[in-house]
């Protein structure tokens, strides 16, 4: 495999429930929905998001900042 190809083993961020071909799931945004799903268009694009927003960068993932709001004892530290 490439050195630049990552796996759900590298995935970082605590909202990430899985990945597809060309979808990514998540948390879901609100008490009560229980995923969030982001469709891609493009394999390469997922892939971007997937290595950067997934794994090593997750913090600036806007996802993921939307999804921290549910949680506000943990958003001071998060952050």
């Amino acid at each position: 495999m490439p050195s630049n190809q990552f796996r759900s083993g590298d995935v970082l961020c605590p909202f990430y429930k899985g990945r597809s071909l060309l979808e990514i799931s998540c948390e879901g945004l609100f008490d009560g929905v229980t995923l969030t799903r982001l469709i891609f268009p493009r394999k390469t694009i997922i892939d971007f998001h997937f290595i950067n927003y997934c794994t090593k960068k997750y913090k600036y993932c806007e996802l993921y900042r939307m999804i921290l709001d549910k949680y506000p004892d943990e958003n001071e530290n998060a952050r």
